[in-house]
């Protein structure tokens, strides 16, 4: 009788265990990489050539009739540095939980998330080109994910936001994110406590398609400051579109980004860029060849501090070259270039350079293992 209380008790822990699971897993890419910044130039080991190095802790809960219980932590790491002094005058300072963090549920109605979520800007825009955010790709150079800050520092998700994701429909899906608005805070009463600071309002509406060789994202952002204390535009937009279409071997991609952003305090001016990309990739045994080149126009000028020439009217080229060796499943060997002209000044340039010198160039070669 005993051993039967314990093989049920056993078997009831079991089923118990099997409705709940978590599970760790991760990305870590180091190289060497060599950068010419408009005549700065300097190299050594350092990390992300080709992807971001990630820590990620997921979990799912079964809650019956369908419905589960999510999460997901974040934690981008620089697997190259710890946080000690290598010669600079500052320490380089890391954190945990520093990416994407959510809670939610999913269900038949499709899934609702809570958190530090990444935007449909940033699935739209790693849709359209083969690079992702890495060395070749021109990201926070010539497209961002946002329209409201300076290229080098835009985001990728923002705080205290919420996503609605549809269920699928013959391929098409549907989701709606949004950060409420707040602007209670004043220069007397700011804290960081939640209730006495600004947060910029955020709405943003993203169409899905996968199905087949063909996979669509498009979405459309907008933010609003206007009565905030944020040292940025009023008011921004910004469309992407994002594809890519597989044929045998070949994936073919394509990228549009429409980015505006009105006049702000602190000396920033309009934005209005336009970009776009086209890019491909051919995969043959354990190699894979990729290829992109991309443009944008300012068409406003967007003028800040760190951005001091940037010219109206021109145009920033990049061109993005890759070749990865799969050494197994989780681990591949890989080189990039990247090279760009910055004619139009998008990218800020050191304090030292005097804006005459538009080209940038990187490279790298390194080693990617997923786990």
């Amino acid at each position: 009788m005993k051993k039967s209380l314990i093989a049920l008790a056993a078997l009831a822990a079991t089923a118990s265990f099997a409705q709940s699971t978590v599970t760790l897993s991760g990305l870590l890419d180091a190289g060497y990489q060599a950068i010419n910044y408009k005549g700065g130039k300097s190299g050594g080991i350092t990390n992300n050539g080709s992807a971001t190095s990630t820590i990620q802790i997921s979990g799912t809960e079964d809650l019956g009739g369908g419905l589960k219980a999510n999460f997901k932590l974040n934690s981008d790491i620089n697997p190259t540095t710890s946080q000690g002094n290598t010669g600079s005058t500052v320490p380089t300072a890391g954190s945990w939980l520093n990416s994407e963090q959510r809670v939610g549920l999913s269900g038949n109605f499709g899934a609702i998330d809570m958190g530090v979520i990444n935007n449909g800007s940033l699935t739209a825009t790693g849709t359209g080109t083969p690079f992702g955010t890495a060395v070749g790709s021109g990201f926070r150079s010539i497209y961002t994910n946002d329209s409201m800050t300076s290229p080098a520092a835009a985001p990728v998700r923002f705080d205290n936001s919420v996503r609605y994701t549809s269920p699928l429909f013959s391929g098409f899906g549907v989701q709606y994110y949004a950060v409420k608005k707040n602007s209670n805070a004043t220069g007397t009463t700011f804290s960081t406590t939640f209730g006495a600071y600004d947060t910029t309002g955020i709405s943003e509406l993203t169409l899905t398609y996968n199905n087949g060789p063909l996979n669509a994202v498009l979405a459309y952002q907008e933010q609003d400051a206007v009565g905030t204390n944020a040292a940025i535009a009023a008011k921004g937009k910004l469309t992407t579109l994002g594809a890519n279409y597989t044929v045998g071997a070949v994936t073919a991609y394509a990228m549009y980004q429409n980015a505006k952003a009105d006049a702000a305090t602190g000396g920033q001016g309009a934005l209005d860029r336009t970009t776009t990309f086209l890019g491909a990739k051919y995969v043959t045994g354990a190699h894979a060849f990729m290829a992109q080149y991309g443009q944008a126009k300012l068409d406003a000028s967007n003028q800040t501090s760190t951005a001091t020439f940037q010219v109206e009217g021109k145009t920033s080229k990049v061109t993005g070259l890759g070749y990865d060796y799969s050494l197994s499943k989780r681990t591949t060997a890989y080189v990039r270039a990247e090279n760009i002209k910055d004619e139009a000044g998008m990218v800020a340039a050191r304090a030292t350079i005097d804006g005459t010198d538009t080209k940038i160039t990187r490279t790298a070669i390194g080693l990617r293992h997923t786990f």
